[in-house]
């Protein structure tokens, strides 16, 4: 009597219908680099956080013009408003100069105007100006976003504070951005507020003086 050949054990791959097992698909490419990003603004915002609280914000002080460094900082983020259908306005008039850390005040600048994009819907427009104003540079940001609660503006530049609309629109972040931020103005002897912007969204206020920090402050 002839013998069967012994069947080959299921394929762990197929269902019971025979339909053959196709793995989840891979997240792409541009999925991973921004989660690999924002692990490592997560990481930088720490390490800043750390000097911070050692008092070691090493600072490379000199003359800079503010407003150049808005403008490049504008240009820089046109692409991220234009995927979202953003309008940028620069309200930039003459030079101004102040003394201070031009990579430090980069970071400032691009965190208030990434949170402004971010915040704000299709369709919105993020506005930037500055001007002399007691003795020193005053720098709007200003958005017509998703707004924060009055109630929770004093809270805003707390450490892993997020607010309410943000967590309630699924907007990512650390809540440590703006407590750097804060921490890098201080340290330039300047200021920085929010409030409620004219005909909604958030409006940032930053002030510095002319003079800035010294070196290694």
């Amino acid at each position: 009597m002839p013998s069967r050949a012994a069947s080959p054990p299921p394929d762990p791959r197929s269902s019971r219908t025979g339909t053959r097992w196709r793995p989840p698909p891979r997240r792409s490419w541009r999925t991973l680099a921004r989660a690999r990003h924002r692990q490592e603004g997560t990481r930088l915002e720490l390490l800043d956080l750390a000097r911070i609280d050692a008092g070691h914000i090493n600072l490379d002080a000199r003359p800079l013009c503010l407003t150049a460094l808005l403008r490049e900082a504008l240009d820089d983020q046109q692409p991220s408003a234009d995927t979202i259908g953003l309008t940028l306005i620069g309200g930039l008039g003459a030079p101004l100069t102040i003394r201070g850390d031009t990579s430090r005040l980069r970071q400032v600048i691009d965190n208030l105007l990434s949170n402004a994009i971010n915040y704000t819907p299709p369709g919105g427009t993020v506005a930037v100006t500055a001007e002399p104003a007691d003795g020193g540079v005053r720098v709007r940001i200003s958005d017509t976003g998703i707004g924060i609660p009055a109630e929770q503006l004093p809270h805003l530049f707390t450490r892993f504070f997020r607010a309410s609309t943000a967590l309630e629109h699924g907007i990512k972040g650390t809540g440590l951005g703006l407590a750097v931020t804060k921490a890098i103005i201080e340290a330039h002897h300047g200021s920085i507020t929010a409030q409620p912007a004219p005909g909604g969204g958030t409006r940032f206020t930053v002030w510095l003086p002319h003079t800035g920090a010294a070196t290694g402050a």
